[in-house]
């Protein structure tokens, strides 16, 4: 069993491998969206249809600014983390030429590929199937979400998803949360503290998405992961070699 997660971790620490699994999981994600739209028999709310994908540069550097602090946060966070690694005595994880080198090229993959799962297909996919829930349910959804989840993530949010999480684009809101929460399942290998971390990054970049459009997101993600490798490479020299 340890031979085979040893194999697991070198074949998805590999660069071709993680091109392949996010090209399947895209793949797989992008099918579920084509069978939803063709199969379920409801339409996207015209709100989701008029979310930007492209924006104009000056919006795009408009919502990078508004989230920076998340670059700062990524950065000293992993910094402190690197700083309890070297106290432990963890091994040291590569020269800083290479771990350079592969977070810019991790951070290039996941801030395309990831953006498109979770903020794009993926999220489209969870409105779709929320409208059709809705409609199955009588707007029996629709109202327990009006009533019960709009008010509660307005204050938790401080009105960021106003334009969301209200009676005509609830969808688009609560697949955003419940988004994030898939978002941050595929990152819990990182750790506990990763739980919490990454489930609010997840509803920063959707509301990048939903405000600024996707490529914003994709753009932020990537300088994300760039401040976390970063700090990790910055750290490398100091972690003991064995």
């Amino acid at each position: 069993m340890q031979s085979l997660r040893q194999l697991y971790r070198q074949f998805r620490s590999g660069w071709l491998s993680v091109t392949l699994f996010y090209a399947l999981l895209l793949g797989l994600v992008f099918g579920l969206y084509v069978w939803a739209t063709r199969h379920l028999g409801v339409t996207l709310p015209p709100a989701a249809r008029a979310l930007p994908i492209v924006v104009a540069p000056e919006r795009l550097w408009v919502g990078l600014n508004a989230v920076w602090l998340i670059f700062a946060w990524g950065f000293t966070l992993q910094l402190l983390l690197g700083l309890v690694w070297i106290w432990r005595r963890h091994p040291k994880d590569g020269n800083l030429g290479f771990l350079l080198r592969r977070g810019v090229w991790l951070s290039a993959h996941a801030g395309i590929f990831e953006e498109l799962i979770f903020r794009y297909y993926g999220y489209f996919a969870l409105v779709l199937g929320l409208v059709a829930l809705d409609r199955w349910t009588a707007g029996r959804l629709a109202q327990a979400v009006a009533a019960w989840v709009n008010p509660l993530v307005n204050v938790v949010t401080l009105g960021q998803f106003a334009d969301q999480f209200n009676a005509a684009s609830w969808p688009l809101g609560l697949a955003a949360i419940i988004g994030a929460w898939f978002f941050r399942n595929a990152h819990v290998h990182y750790g506990p503290l990763a739980k919490a971390n990454v489930w609010v990054i997840g509803v920063i970049m959707f509301w990048l998405m939903l405000h600024y459009g996707l490529v914003t997101a994709m753009a932020a993600h990537m300088l994300y992961d760039v401040a976390v490798f970063l700090a990790v490479a910055l750290i490398s020299p100091l972690q003991p070699r064995h």
